[in-house]
């Protein structure tokens, strides 16, 4: 029951962090990569990152042990944590340790996104653009919305 809130962030703005052979490059929308933070304010510690890397190089990020990780493929293959994943695939890692290595073993750029987070441990229930702990809240919020308690956009 947060007031809403809206970052208008153009892409110019989002931070970007290279390795120093160049072959590892990350766009950190979120958290941290690479001694570079990003601009996204969260309400929760996560870590958004777009991570492009040259054909060999590998990638590694440190994420806490009691957070989730998982890798969305953009383009190219790879070796995430050892799982091996192309184009359009997801990758949910296995946190055995405190850290995610990811190798690009094709012959072509590999590009995904790394998301991490702590899980909340409450029930989620949504509709729309509404998210809350239940199906009542949701309908409640919904109301609250439709009578205008919520403001007015201008």
């Amino acid at each position: 029951m947060i007031p809403p809130r809206y970052q208008d962030t153009p892409s110019e703005r989002i931070p970007v962090a290279h390795n120093p052979d160049g072959t590892v490059t990350v766009k950190v929308i979120a958290g941290e990569s690479m001694g570079t933070k990003g601009i996204i304010e969260t309400r929760i510690p996560i870590q958004y990152l777009h991570v492009t890397t040259a054909p060999g190089a590998e990638f590694t990020q440190c994420i806490p042990r009691n957070e989730n990780a998982l890798a969305f493929v953009i383009e190219g293959e790879g070796h995430f944590g050892g799982t091996p994943a192309g184009e359009s695939q997801v990758v949910l890692f296995d946190r055995a340790g405190d850290a995610v290595r990811i190798l690009n073993n094709g012959a072509n750029l590999l590009s995904f996104l790394l998301i991490t987070g702590q899980p909340l441990g409450e029930p989620v229930a949504r509709h729309g653009p509404f998210v809350m702990n239940s199906r009542q809240e949701v309908l409640e919020t919904v109301e609250a919305f439709r009578t205008g308690e919520m403001g007015v956009l201008k």
